[in-house]
């Protein structure tokens, strides 16, 4: 049973006159007729009694009509989702980000390609670095937002946004009620962070000029998040490095003085497997270069 003698069928069955339901699906009758019969001879049934005044569905073709409908519904469904799928406009895109890029511009990167695509749903899993990289290879993640340096082979990046590192530090501590910072007013303090293995060198510029600079610092315990390491920051048991966007989920008795003019800036990336070839991917990746563009413009 072919789907196009289902949809003649319930042309016929809801015009019940044959006449009308060719010139709805632009056939000739007798063509229609034909089928209809085709129809009727693989089923073993009659569908319709046709007399010349009337045609009326048997009791066959009113079951017949009732299961059609949803299927030639279901049908067309299938064929607009995967018309969708070819072109990038419907399915689910498996984005990772690091914490700290959970900020105004990732906000309007969804917010963007929401509208543009409604079709497709975005699957967001808040990850480390080096877990969205393993999740890239293993093709669990289709893209993610993450921190440099990512030296994989297989693995695509490319810059988004760059931010001036800060100091997150308790609103009770001298340093909240600087503007801007020293070198020297860090020394001889403690300063916390989230663990190498999970923050991928994010620390490792500061720490280098805070060396060059003869900077003698305490360091804390390592937590495993940047939400345990605010937590602990606003407890007063020290400071951490971290960039402006942490702001945005901080805990509110937190202060973030500027680093000195030299202080390093913290990159975003964009990563993305070089063989993933999905139009879904591609449709991502054009918003945020828009989104992005349109960022450097107003800033």
């Amino acid at each position: 049973m072919e789907l196009r003698h289902l949809r003649y069928f319930v042309a016929v069955a809801e015009e019940l006159n044959f006449s009308r339901a060719a010139q709805r699906l632009h056939i000739a009758q007798p063509a229609l007729s034909n089928q209809i019969k085709v129809l009727e001879n693989e089923l073993g049934v009659q569908l319709l009694e046709r007399t010349r005044r009337m045609v009326r569905l048997t009791e066959a073709g009113k079951t017949l009509l009732a299961d059609a409908r949803p299927l030639l519904a279901g049908a067309q469904t299938a064929e607009l989702h995967v018309r969708g799928a070819q072109k990038g406009e419907s399915g689910t895109l498996h984005i990772g980000y690091v914490l700290t890029a959970a900020n105004a511009r990732l906000a309007s990167v969804i917010k963007a390609f929401r509208q543009t695509y409604p079709g497709i749903v975005p699957d967001l899993a808040q990850l480390p670095t080096s877990a969205q990289i393993s999740a890239l290879k293993n093709r669990r993640l289709d893209v993610g937002f993450v921190r440099p340096p990512v030296n994989e082979k297989e693995i695509e990046t490319e810059v988004i946004g760059q931010e001036k590192m800060v100091l997150a530090v308790a609103s009770s501590d001298p340093l909240a009620r600087k503007k801007r910072l020293t070198w020297q007013d860090l020394d001889g303090r403690t300063v916390l962070s989230v663990h190498p293995t999970v923050a991928n060198y994010y620390y490792e510029s500061f720490f280098a000029l805070c060396r060059q600079h003869k900077i003698k610092l305490t360091v804390g315990p390592y937590s495993q998040d940047i939400h345990s390491n605010l937590w602990l920051v606003s407890t007063g048991y020290g400071f951490t490095p971290t960039t402006e966007s942490a702001r945005e989920f901080a805990p509110s008795s937190l202060a973030f003085p500027a680093l000195p003019i030299d202080g390093p800036s913290i990159q975003t990336l964009l990563a993305w497997r070089k063989d993933n070839a999905s139009p879904v991917l591609t449709n991502f990746l054009r918003t945020v270069r828009s989104v992005s563009a349109s960022k450097t413009v107003k800033s």
